[in-house]
């Protein structure tokens, strides 16, 4: 897993996969909470609901599939980022 750090803006979704995926590691190392949404497709979310919510520091670990992360999300294979309050580094692995 290649590793990438993104400036995750407020008020916008970012992709942070540049493919489709199926596992993704993540982690606030500078500024605020982010969100991180999944899609199936590279289509921005329409809203934050089922989003999961890092708060700067936290990390999510590279062993959980996206169809656990979000299982509201039928055919998750691609995920965005948002900043709350401020903008935000996150570090991110996927496979």
């Amino acid at each position: 897993m290649a590793n990438q750090n993104f400036s995750v803006p407020l008020s916008s979704w970012t992709l942070i996969t540049a493919s489709d995926v199926t596992a993704l590691r993540a982690q606030v190392v500078g500024g605020g909470a982010v969100l991180l949404m999944a899609t199936a497709g590279a289509v921005p979310p329409e809203s934050d609901g089922g989003a999961l919510r890092l708060d700067s520091g936290q990390a999510i670990s590279a062993d959980m599939d996206l169809s656990a992360m979000f299982p509201g999300v039928a055919g998750a294979s691609r995920v965005y980022a948002k900043a709350e309050g401020q903008r935000a580094i996150l570090s991110v692995s996927h496979a």
